[in-house]
């Protein structure tokens, strides 16, 4: 279907300028796929880790100057004191004995959260996944029924965590399958967009299955992609938290692991025993 369209239509919400094709590339899917109700193209090519997604969720905000992995960051005074600490002696039955351990006089959180809010915000909707994808328009929810997709409620409140029901349809990928294994949804990436052939012979193939009896996006799939996909971001999210944790962690542990006080070669130590009576593996020299 040809068209005498002078510029492409996007949604600029959800693709925002660094996530599109060329309009090269638009006006090439436009012609082999056509175009839906309100304009715009059945078939985009664009940058999935870049696309947006409006949902609904629990936000925790920090101080935008701050660099993330120092946002509630556990800081240390740099005054210290010496305090007593029973422990365990390694091969024994419950024997222990008290040494002394020089830690911090105090601690404090920097750049803690200024709020912690629900509401809906534009969020990535797939940042799981890395490169070019092929997305399909389809009316509705994909064959999802509203009174399901807005089932899906932030706890406490009416913010729906799938996004509004969107009215003028939404765009999805396609060339997926299914991992049985993990029942979610695999998606096909590319490092670059595909070649214009390989595009126009899946766009065919796709087109061609869709009108089956067993079509292709059929309710069910499309609910489990769309709780798929939600899962991936709050996966994102986790990972994100986990990632700053460690660092955390290895900020606080600093003073013993690579401290050179007498003190913090004699907890290495001490460690080390733990660890070898337990495992019966050695780990070496770990004093000063």
């Amino acid at each position: 279907m040809k068209t005498s369209i002078k510029r492409p239509i996007w949604r600029d919400n959800e693709f925002p300028p660094n996530c599109r094709c060329t309009d090269d590339v638009y006006k090439f899917l436009r012609n082999v796929g056509g175009r839906n109700p309100y304009g715009e193209n059945n078939y985009l090519a664009v940058i999935a880790s870049e696309v947006r997604f409006l949902q609904g969720a629990e936000f925790f905000d920090y101080p935008e100057e701050v660099d993330g992995r120092d946002c509630g960051r556990l800081e240390f005074d740099a005054e210290t004191e010496v305090v007593p600490v029973s422990t365990k002696i390694p091969g024994t039955r419950g024997h222990e004995e008290t040494i002394l351990v020089e830690k911090p006089r105090g601690m404090h959180v920097s750049n803690p959260h200024l709020r912690i809010v629900k509401e809906m915000r534009w969020v990535e909707r797939w940042p799981l996944l890395e490169g070019w994808v092929l997305l399909r328009w389809e009316p509705g929810a994909g064959g999802c029924t509203r009174d399901w997709w807005e089932s899906w409620k932030v706890p406490g409140t009416t913010l729906q965590c799938l996004g509004p029901w969107p009215e003028q349809g939404m765009y999805w990928t396609f060339c997926e399958g299914i991992d049985l294994a993990s029942k979610s949804v695999t998606y096909a990436t590319f490092d670059k967009i595909p070649s214009r052939s390989w595009m126009e012979r899946a766009i065919a193939q796709f087109e061609y299955n869709r009108n089956k009896p067993d079509h292709i996006a059929d309710p069910s799939f499309r609910m489990l992609a769309a709780l798929s996909e939600w899962r991936d971001r709050k996966k994102k999210a986790l990972q994100k938290q986990r990632e700053e944790n460690i660092a955390r962690f290895a900020e606080i542990t600093k003073p013993i692991l690579l401290g050179s006080s007498l003190e913090a070669g004699r907890i290495r130590e001490d460690l080390a025993k733990r660890i070898e009576a337990r495992t019966g593996k050695s780990i070496g020299h770990v004093g000063n």
